[in-house]
Order: C-alpha cells, then structure tokens, then sequence
C-alpha cells in the first residue's frame, strides 16, 4: 500500500519562509516560529543523552579531575572481597596539572592587536611618505656637493634621512603608522581592557581548545550601548550543522544563558508577576531548581490570595534558561529609477510586488539582516524581537557590503561530521588505567605482611605433646598470618618423613607485583605525555638537575611546537573578533555615542572619524605575537657578542633591545642592519686612516726634501763662502809677497847702493848694509814659510790655481819692479 506522495507546495521546514516581506519577518509571530524551529532542531538532535555533549562534559570533568571513578570496582573485579572497601579511589589528577601547564604556556605568550590599513586611502599616505624620504636622500647627496659651493643646505639641518635603502624600510616599518591605526589601536584595547578580555577570556579560550578542542567568543552591546565582549561556552551555544572549522556558513545562533526571575523581570519590565509566575511554574526541578511547593497554588490567581504582597518573593531566585537567538534574513529593497537624459533618477522606494510604469526602471537589491530576541523555552514568551541596530558591516566602495556576520565567534579545529578530539580526550584512557594502577598498589600496600615464621604444627606437638591438637582453628591462624606473618604448616621431606624444625624465619614484605604496577603507572604516565607531545621537562618552573639547562629548554620549545596549532587557532579567533569590534567602535563613533567617546579621547575620536571610510575589518586587524621568552634569550645573547665584539654603539643596543620587546623579527633585522652599518663605517674609516697617513707621509717627504735642498743651499753658500774668504786670503797672501818683494828688491838695490858706496867711500858701511840686508832676507823667509804653511792647508786643486796665479803675478810683479842696472862711475 503506497503513502500519499508529499505536496511538494507545502514548507517542508519548521522554519518559516525567508522570501516573506520584511513587514512580515518584523512580526512577533515569524520570530517565534523561527526560535520554535531553532529549538525544536537542537533538541531532536542533541537530547539530554547526546554522545557529544556527554564526551564535552566528561573530557571537562577529566580536565579538573573530578571525574566518576565508579568504573574502577568493576575492572578489579573485587566482588565479595572485604579487603577492598579501604581502598582510595580519588582520582589521580594527572591530567589536570598537563592542562594547567598548557594553559600557562599558552597565556604566557604576550599579544596584540595591530591595525595595519591597506585601503587605497591609507597606501597612497605610506607611499607619500615613502616618496618624501626618497626625495631628502636625493637632496641631501645634492647638498653635500652643493652646500659648501652656496653655504646653504637642500634639506633641513636635524632632519632624519636614511643612508641607504635598508635603513629606509626599516625606519618606515618602525616609525610609519597612519593616526586612524593608532586611534584604532587605542580604542580596541580600551575595549579589550574594559572587559577584562586578556585575563579572564583569553585563558578560557585556551582551555576550551585543550579540553574539548572547540571555543566561542560573543560581542554585543548592552542597556548602555557599550560595547561587550567575551569567552562564551560553547556548551550553551546552539548551532545548525556545518563542514566548516569556523561555522562560517550557519544561518543562526541561539545562546542558551541562564537567568534568575528577578535578572528577566529587569530585562523586559513589562512582564507582569502572573507572567512570571508561570515563567518560574514552567522551570520546575529544572536547573537546579526545587520542586513546586503545593503552598503556591496551581495558578497565580490562588497564589496572590495567600501570599498578597510577598507573592514574587517566593521563586524570585528561580534559575531559568533563557533562547537568546540571532538568525539572518535577506531583505528584498526594491527601488523605482527613473531614466531621464541625464542618467538614472532614483524616485523612491516600493513596495515588494510593485511593477513598473512607463519609462520607470524597477531595482531589486537583496541585503542580510541580522534579527534578534529573547525566548523562554517551551513557553510563548518572547521580548525583545527586533532587527539588529548598527549591524556591522565592511565598507566597500559606494557604500557598505549586503553581507553581515552572526555574533558568534565560533572556531572547532580539524572538526569532521561535527565531532573532533582534543588532547584531553586524548589521555582518558591512560587516566584511567593510571587510576587502576594506583588502586592495585594500594592493595599491596594494605596486604604487606610483616616479618613473620613459618610453624611446623607437628613438629611443635612433638615437641610440646598434646598442647596444640584441636586448640587452635584455622581462622586463629589466618589472623595470626595477618597480623603477624606467620603461618603454621605441616612440613614432611621429599621423602614423606617429618621435618623437626618447628620454626622457620619468613621475610614478609610487599608482593613483587608492587613494582611491576610501579612500571605500570609510569608507561601511562609517558603514554599520556606522548599523545599530546606534553615533555615532562616542562613540567616545573625550574630545570631538572639532571637535565642541563640547554634540554629543558628544547623541552620546552617541543612542547610549544605541539601547541602551536591550537594557539594559532585562539590566535585566529581573537583576530576576527577584533576586526568586528573595530566594526562596532566606528560606529559609535558615528553615531555619536557618549560614553565610548569620553572612554577613548575625544582627539582619537577625531582621528576615527576623519578615517571612517577607512576599512578595519577586511585585513587591517591582525594579531601580532609578542617575543617569547627564548626568542628574546636567543637575540640578548647576540647583542652580548656584538658588545663583546664592540661592533654596537650603546645608542644602538637600546634601540634594538627596545624593538625586542614587540617585535622579534624586526630586532632581528635591526641588529643585522646596525652590524653591517657599522662595518662599513669601521672600513671607511680605515680607508680613510690610510688616506690621511699616505698624505702625512707625502708631505714628510716633501718637508724632507726641502730640508735637504735647504742644507745643500747652505752648504752651497757656506762653500761659496769658504771659496771667497780664500780668494781674499790668497789675494792678501800675495800682496803681502808683492810687499816683500819689493821691500827685498828696495833692499837689494840700497845694498847695493850701499857696496858702490862702501866700495867709493869705505868698508865700514857696506858690513853694516850686509848685515840688515841678512836680517831682511830672514824675515822675509820667515814670513815667506808662513804663508806656505797656511797654503798647504788648502784644496789640492785650488791650491794649484791659486800657486799658478801667484807665479804669474810675481813674474809679472817682478817684471815691474826689476831694478835697473847701476852705472859704473867712471
């Protein structure tokens, strides 16, 4: 027998049509149908027993170790056994420290949110600024030639110029940031701060991704129109079935907060004690709420005549779950354009339905909207349905985008057919098994006998006749084994005959199994630390005296890389959530919200507003990781070696060590570009030295040289000098001679006058002129030696000349002064 086929005319959906007019979608009617729908689809779905919420709840149960450790009883199978009702069956938390070290890790490395425009607007200012650098680099070249020719410089005196390329883009990355960035920057941590985000959410979103490997984050405005942002959990979050990581494709979201009565009567005033009171009548035994006392009637009519005026005060505590659902809906715009000569008109809005009248041009745009209220579940009370105010939307040219986002942040990593595994998950089975190992060793511990004696009953009665038959039972010699160690036997030989030796010594002590269950417990320690990548190195804040401090370190940096993933993907969703935030912040600022402006400055408002068209959402937000500590370990270590090397200026280091602290690549690439700078500074200088010390000796040679032209000057004149004094001593010398000569030949001619005389007039005479003509001639000798002597001391060659020049002048000389013969008397 065949089923009636479907009519296929007919929603097959509980939810109600999106292709409704948007007076409809408006209506408190289509609102509650849709949350009905929302609901309805997350109960069928996931049901009080859903396997996945039950494995949410128990990985956070394992997390913090109060998990149940009911199932040990049945692994040991100790049924009927008395002896294990002593045992300790708390569980052994070994996870809940990995998960706190994690958690730590994690948060320890420092962030922030960085605005970094690349709209049109903001990169045509950076490559203004690029340009103007460029131009002072040219001029200032220009002006080292030019200034000392005109005196005056092409460029201000103090200003900035970069030498080379590489100084300019890291002075442009370090220095350039557009005033709307900055404001941003300021508005969102004013925004972050103001809701304690990084040290109450930001640990919350970490730890969700170790324990359940699935996080949320909600923003939103309250009463005040400020704006609100934190970790939600995502165990009261309702969402459809997506593939996607990020549920970026969901069409709604419903979060599911729980609320007193007195918390709902504060949020829509306009219910009334009879609506209440049915509200808390719904919530019964619900949220740990009480049952209905029988004292508070079956209806609010018979509740009021009792209680009067303390009517509300009796279940005004009531925790009740409250639907705040969100869902989108495209919205159809039609619009009537007139075409005229001068283009399209647009005339005015109609209605969906409207066609188009002659020379009139009908335009359909589709737009999302986001719609909102508040549901008590499985009641018909809603309140505060309404489209979305101040959706958030990206800025695009002409305008802002159709599209717009859900409140929700959702992020659920490597998620398949909406289930994933997180690292708590991961290490259960080894828990468990580390719980049923402790509980093993607890055994033996309780069962260790102390030393004790092995009795030989029949050899003890033939010893001891007739004192110990049928005195004793065998449980008054189990307790005496227990209690004691000792154990009474009887003992015969390998050939059947009776032992004699009543007494045997028993060591007693724990079982050997004890250290084989030790064994146990450590291989699930390691197993539980291999399936996450968690180092046990790292498990302390001090490093291990075994371990050098070089390991505990690689330890560490093992653990972070197995980390790494799951800090991206918090990373990741604190970065789109910025970006919305940065969203909200503008707009109010445009719509002139009071409260946000006076938080954030009125000059950062300023600086916003001017910069609205600018877009923060797109790619202008991001994350940026602040050095971690072995990151700023291993740079402090090379700007040590440069000091050492004295390859860093002082100015340097602290400009690099400032630049650490936000930005580790960047201190890099500083440190690199200082090295380098200063390298080649250190071989200009050296090219110069040896310039310098090349002239230097130029110029001594050349002082030299004119000291020795100078001394062959001197020598010259002094020779030229020695030259003229003995010309004048040869000139004396010789009219000396002349003088003597002619002195001699005066004397040899009045000698001779004499003689004539003598020989005339007598002899007497001619004796006396003889002997002054001998003391002349002696004197004249004596002189004559003298001057010989003083010629003798003079150069070969000029002696020669000089004794050649005399010769001619004394022939000359006498020549002249040759006396002429005397006449005979006749």
């Amino acid at each position: 027998m065949y089923s009636k086929p479907a009519d296929v005319k007919q929603p097959f959906s509980a939810f109600p049509s999106d292709f409704v007019s948007k007076e409809e979608k408006l209506t408190k009617t289509y609102g509650l149908k849709y949350v009905k729908a929302i609901w309805s689809l997350h109960t069928i779905s996931n049901p009080v027993n859903n396997p996945q919420y039950l494995r949410y709840i128990n990985c956070r149960q394992f997390a913090e170790g109060n998990y149940d450790t009911g199932f040990v009883w049945n692994r040991l199978g100790i049924e009927g056994d008395t002896s294990f009702m002593n045992l300790d069956t708390t569980s052994i938390n070994r996870i809940a420290p990995i998960v706190d070290s994690m958690v730590g890790m994690l948060t320890n490395r420092q962030w922030k949110l960085e605005c970094n425009p690349t709209d049109t607007v903001s990169k045509t200012k950076f490559d203004n600024y690029r340009r103007e650098i460029e131009a002072d680099m040219f001029l200032k070249k220009q002006s080292d030639q030019l200034e000392p020719l005109t005196g005056t410089p092409l460029v201000p005196k103090g200003k900035f110029i970069p030498a080379d390329d590489q100084e300019k883009e890291l002075h442009l990355k370090m220095n350039f940031k557009l005033d709307e960035a900055i404001a941003m920057e300021l508005a969102l941590k004013w925004v972050l701060d103001n809701n304690n985000f990084t040290s109450e959410s930001v640990p919350q979103i970490f730890r969700d991704l170790i324990e359940t490997k699935k996080t949320a984050v909600f923003r939103y405005y309250d009463e005040n129109r400020n704006i609100r942002v934190e970790r939600w959990d995502h165990l009261k979050l309702i969402t459809p079935y997506s593939v996607y990581p990020d549920y970026k494709n969901i069409p709604y979201q419903a979060l599911t907060p729980t609320y007193t009565i007195g918390a709902i009567a504060k949020m829509n005033p306009g219910f009334t004690d009879e609506q209440l009171y049915d509200i808390a009548k719904s919530c019964t035994g619900n949220n740990n709420n009480g049952e209905w006392d029988s004292a508070w009637g079956l209806n609010y009519a018979e509740y009021n005549r009792y209680h009067g005026e303390t009517a509300g005060a009796r279940f005004n505590n009531f925790n009740i779950t409250v639907v705040n659902f969100y869902f989108l809906t495209p919205v159809t715009k039609t619009s009537a354009v007139k075409i005229s000569a001068k283009g399209r008109v647009k005339v005015e809005e109609k209605k969906d339905g409207y066609t188009n009248d002659k020379g009139i041009e009908v335009i359909n745009k589709k737009k999302l909207y986001r719609m909102e209220g508040y549901w008590i579940p499985t009641t018909e009370y809603m309140w505060g349905y309404k489209m979305t105010e101040n959706i958030e939307r990206d800025p695009v040219p002409g305008g802002y985008s159709p599209e717009c986002e859900l409140p929700c942040k959702i992020i659920a990593p490597n998620q398949f057919n909406m289930s994933n595994k997180s690292l708590v998950e991961r290490m259960i089975p080894f828990e468990k098994q580390l719980l049923l190992a402790w509980c093993k060793l607890q055994q033996f511990l309780i069962e260790a006998m102390p030393p004790g004696m092995a009795i030989n009953q029949d050899a003890l009665l033939d010893v001891i006749q007739g004192m110990g038959e049928g005195k004793a039972k065998p449980t008054d010699w189990m307790k005496l084994y227990k209690q004691t160690g000792s154990f009474v036997f009887n003992g015969r030989g390998e050939d059947g005959q009776q032992l004699n030796m009543p007494f045997k010594d028993l060591t007693g002590g724990i079982s050997p199994a004890f250290e084989q269950f030790m064994k146990v417990q450590d291989y699930c320690i390691n197993k539980m630390n291999e399936v996450v990548g968690y180092n046990t190195a790292v498990d302390a804040s001090s490093p291990t005296r075994d371990n050098g401090l070089g390991l505990n370190q690689m330890a560490q940096q093992a653990t972070y890389n197995c980390l790494r993933p799951l800090y991206m993907h918090g990373t990741s969703i604190i970065e789109a959530t910025g970006k919305r935030l940065a969203l909200m912040i503008q707009d109010s600022i445009k719509l002139n919200n009071r409260a946000f402006i006076d938080a954030i400055g009125q000059s950062n408002t300023d600086v916003l507003t001017m910069g609205k068209n600018m877009s923060f959402s797109s790619s202008a937000i991001g994350i940026s990781l602040m050095p971690d500590e072995f990151e700023q370990a291993e740079v402090q270590r090379l700007i040590e070696l440069a000091i050492a090397n004295k390859t860093l200026t002082s100015g340097q280091v602290l400009s690099v060590r400032q630049q650490l602290k936000t930005d580790i690549k960047l201190a890099g690439q500083l440190l690199s570009y200082y090295e380098s700078k200063n390298q080649k500074d250190a071989q200009a200088q050296a090219i110069e030295l040896q310039e310098q010390n090349g002239q230097i000796q130029i110029q001594s040679a050349q002082a030299a040289s004119q000291a020795q032209a100078q001394l062959d000057q001197v020598l010259t004149q002094n020779k030229i000098a020695v030259i003229e004094a003995q010309a004048q001593f040869d000139i004396q010398k010789i009219q000396m001679e002349l003088e003597a000569n002619i002195k001699l030949q005066m004397l040899k001619n009045d000698g001779a006058n004499t003689v004539a005389v003598i020989n005339n007039e007598g002899k007497v005479d001619v004796q006396q002129a003889a002997n002054e003509g001998k003391i002349v001639s002696q004197q004249v000798a004596t002189e004559g030696k003298m001057v010989d002597t003083q010629v003798k001391s003079m150069s070969d060659h000029a002696k020669v000349d000089k004794e050649h020049q005399h010769q001619l002048a004394k022939v000359e000389l006498e020549a002249k002064v040759a006396p002429k013969p005397v006449e005979k008397k006749k």
